[in-house]
């Protein structure tokens, strides 16, 4: 779960489009996998950097990702399996 931290040390760089290309690249992802809750608040978040929104704006955006991207992670947790009962 260090999509956060990545985000905020995006935000630091001396690239002022990194935080929104992070977004972006996760908003793609999530829509290739199907994790559609976490592609529509990685669009959101991507959104509010767009828009210059205030920092308060960002850091819910980042949360609601966080949250969403916690749901996707937590529930993969339950899909162990052996690649021998799939081969």
């Amino acid at each position: 779960h260090d999509f956060k931290e990545k985000f905020v040390a995006a935000q630091q760089s001396d690239d002022p489009q990194a935080a929104k290309r992070f977004a972006h690249t996760l908003s793609g992802g999530a829509g290739n996998i199907g994790a559609s809750a976490v592609q529509v608040a990685a669009v959101q978040l991507e959104r509010t950097l767009s828009q210059y929104e205030s920092q308060h704006a960002v850091a819910a955006a980042l949360e609601r990702v966080k949250h969403e991207l916690a749901q996707v992670i937590d529930g993969l947790k339950y899909l162990r399996f052996d690649m021998d009962d799939i081969l």
